[in-house]
């Protein structure tokens, strides 16, 4: 005899804590602390080479005007400002004095 089964099929497994497989998804400020980073890195790199120190400023003001509670776009803000203003007493000076260091 047949036996027939009367009951219904199990339910599928709970999805599990990973993501879905493609692009790496980015929480809430992932671009703005992206564009600190750089800012800041800019701003130091403006010891070398001043005019980075301008886009420093300005993605770090990026930064901020996307998530103002982020503190590493007030560091690139700050660092790069400073950056720009020892560049540009450097460049007065040295202009000023006719020495090339």
């Amino acid at each position: 005899m047949p036996v027939s089964n009367s009951y219904p099929p199990p339910p599928p497994p709970p999805p599990g804590p990973y993501p879905p497989s493609g692009y790496p998804q980015q929480g809430p400020g992932g671009n703005a602390q992206n564009l600190a980073i750089i800012g800041l890195v800019l701003g130091i790199l403006g010891l070398c080479c001043g005019p980075l120190s301008i886009g420093g400023v300005i993605l770090g003001y990026k930064a901020s005007s996307q998530d103002p509670s982020l503190g590493l776009a007030t560091a690139a803000k700050i660092v790069s400002i400073v950056t720009l203003v020892l560049w540009v007493l450097w460049l007065g000076f040295r202009t000023s004095t006719g020495s090339l260091f």
